[in-house]
């Protein structure tokens, strides 16, 4: 398939077919609420009706302020039905990214649901995404039947990604390009009808998109996960629960779910699994072998890349259950083009370069993104025409490869300052931007700290007005407010000035390069502040996952960037070392080495005792039963 051959058919109307042909089919679950075909259908439509009422019609922009669930899918369902484009918000997201991107994005209303609704007050229309699954309600007053036949040219939506300049930019997809890469999803992935495929991502990252419509599309079952992440054991017990086939994970959480399959054994409820895409980010060696020694090889595993601006992925890798010769350099190769999109490897002249030479991606097809909204200087500098690609528009990614001679691909890393942190896009210009507003910071620099197995961080070098006097927590409360979790330093270095090139730029590799043996922001507690041979257990894991020397015993990890990824694996450390289970919540609720570990110590104290008191009734049991002397 390639774009010559694609026919056309808006998503929305592919999935109304599948509906109408199997319409009591469950179409989404979410911790134990279900919709079929035919009730998403019928939702879809009345919704539809009532953002037509209030103005949608092609090229409006919906916003949309939602968690998974049910909810979400009539969402997007019916933004489209409507004739309207989409606008992702994330309930995660500071209120002030919300506010801007709300305001930039030009939406026309915003629907959200009871357990997400604004941080704020708008002017905007505010529909509530529950009110539109009642079948038995009355009609929408003044709402059109039917919209305006929808074109491949139309926008189907909005989605924001980090941006250089500070601000976030709006990748606009038409419906166009979204039909193609579905039809494309269907070639590569093989989704059949009887698949139960897992939806892992939030609603502003793109792979969310692919999650839902692709097994929609041919009358498969979605299943979405709740908010909490998994540690590893609780995600085969979820696939067993609800018979999963097939997952899509970013590429540093299936590490790390192996990581944890590898200490405990592989479960017996993995058996439904048939194939595991993953992306986001580079997928790391170990996570290969490990996939190949715990024998898992029968799960089919996909490496996807690509960017939101050639609509989600461009190029995918089936790895082989064997190492292969393209694995040999140490990195596992991005695969190819998927069957509409072609790329090309261009040097700094434009020129394509010869197979095992390094090149800066560059797309074309029916994929490619319109451009960024109100943006047309950075369009322009992005997608442009070129020789090399039949006078074809051409998406120019900024990320290096090269090719193997079986025609695969090698991502090499990155033209610019953009990077993956846990499988979010990041500008570090953005981050740079935001950190140069604090109080009392006069210039800023961001590196990435890569400690390996795509586990990434970021370290920020500020320059401030005065040396000494200036709190981490403090900066990383206010960042908070304005950037996602993942474009939130995880370490604050400060410094007189910042070290410069000869061409006078600042000196990343220096900084790099400065961080080699050096400490962190906060200085890690003293071995004295260890009360206990539990707290240094538990300040040890927590210190191992964050990468530090050392965490003291008061020190809060969640203010030394902690994320739910971090959680889990200090849960499963902390389980395979105390040889006993416990809830993940604690580590949330406690947040401190010392407060967890006096509840550990409790609950061993508490278990100690009962096992105690067990045994003694056993052994008074067995006195009364046995006979006394006199007996006889």
């Amino acid at each position: 398939m390639d774009g010559s051959d694609f026919t056309f058919t808006p998503v929305h109307e592919s999935f109304r077919s599948v509906a109408a042909r199997i319409p009591g089919v469950v179409a989404v679950s979410h911790e134990g609420k279900t919709l079929t075909y035919g009730a998403l259908d019928a939702a879809s439509v009345r919704l539809a009706r009532r953002l037509r009422a209030v103005g949608a019609r092609p090229e409006a922009r919906i916003a949309l302020h939602l968690d998974r669930s049910p909810d979400f899918a009539v969402a997007l369902l019916g933004t489209l039905r409507s004739g309207a484009a989409f606008v992702p918000l994330d309930p995660a997201w500071p209120a002030d990214r919300v506010a801007r991107i709300l305001r930039d994005s030009g939406a026309i209303a915003c629907v959200v649901s009871p357990e997400s609704p604004l941080p704020f007050a708008t002017s905007l229309p505010v529909l509530d995404s529950t009110s539109h699954n009642d079948l038995d309600g009355p009609e929408w007053p003044g709402a059109e039947e039917a919209p305006a036949s929808t074109l491949s040219v139309h926008l189907a939506y909005v989605l924001y990604t980090s941006g250089s300049t500070g601000e976030p930019k709006g990748v606009q997809i038409e419906h166009g390009a979204l039909a193609a890469h579905l039809a494309s999803i269907g070639t590569v992935h093989r989704i059949a009808p009887d698949d139960r495929c897992l939806l892992f991502h939030g609603i502003a990252f793109d792979p969310v998109i692919e999650q839902l419509f692709a097994p929609l599309l041919c009358g498969a079952r979605v299943v979405m996960r709740g908010e909490r992440l998994w540690n590893s054991e609780e995600c085969a017990a979820f696939v067993e629960r609800h018979a999963l086939t097939v997952a899509t994970f970013p590429a540093a959480y299936w590490l790390h779910l192996l990581r944890g399959w590898q200490a405990s054994g592989v479960p017996a409820g993995l058996r439904t699994l048939r194939q595991v895409v993953v992306g986001g980010e580079a997928l790391a060696p170990a996570a290969v072998e490990l996939w190949r020694t715990l024998g898992l090889t029968r799960i089919r595993l996909l490496n996807d890349y690509g960017p939101t601006e050639a609509t989600i992925t461009a190029t995918v890798h089936e790895l082989p259950t064997a190492p292969a010769t393209n694995e040999s350099v140490g990195r596992i190769p991005i695969g190819r083009p998927h069957p509409c999109m072609r790329l090309h490897l261009l040097d700094t002249h434009g020129v394509e370069v010869a197979v095992g030479e390094t090149g800066e991606i560059h797309l074309a097809g029916p994929t490619l993104a319109r451009g960024y909204l109100d943006a047309e200087e950075h369009t322009r500098a992005r997608f442009f025409m070129h020789a090399a690609a039949d006078d074809l528009r051409l998406y120019r990614t900024g990320d290096l490869a090269r090719f193997h001679t079986d025609g695969t691909l090698d991502f090499l890393g990155r033209v610019d300052d953009q990077v993956k942190i846990r499988g979010h896009r990041v500008e570090l210009g953005e981050v740079e931007t935001c950190l140069r507003r604090l109080p009392h910071v006069v210039d800023a620099a961001v590196v990435v700290v890569d400690k390996g197995d795509s586990d990434k961080h970021l370290a920020a070098f500020l320059v401030c007005e005065s040396p000494g006097g200036h709190d981490p927590v403090e900066f990383r409360s206010r960042l908070a407010q304005a950037l996602p979790q993942a474009a939130i330093p995880a370490e604050f270095h400060f410094r007189i000035r910042l070290p410069a090139t000869t061409n006078g730029k600042i000196d990343r590799a220096a900084l790099a390069d400065s961080l080699r043996g050096a400490p962190l922001d906060s200085s890690p507690g003293e071995p004295s502040d260890i009360a206990s041979s539990t707290e240094l257990l538990v300040a040890d894991a927590w210190a191992r996952a964050l990468g530090r020397e050392a965490l003291g015993a008061d020190e809060d990890p969640f203010q030394l960037g902690a994320t739910s990824l971090t959680v889990t694996r200090v849960h499963e450390a902390l389980q395979l070392a105390l040889q006993r289970r416990f809830s993940v919540a604690g580590l949330y609720e406690l947040r401190t080495p010392r407060a967890l570990a006096a509840r550990l110590d409790q609950r061993q104290g508490e278990a100690m005792t009962s096992a105690i008191a067990r045994a003694r009734q056993q052994r008074q049991a067995i006195a009364r039963r046995r006979p006394t002397p006199n007996s006889r």
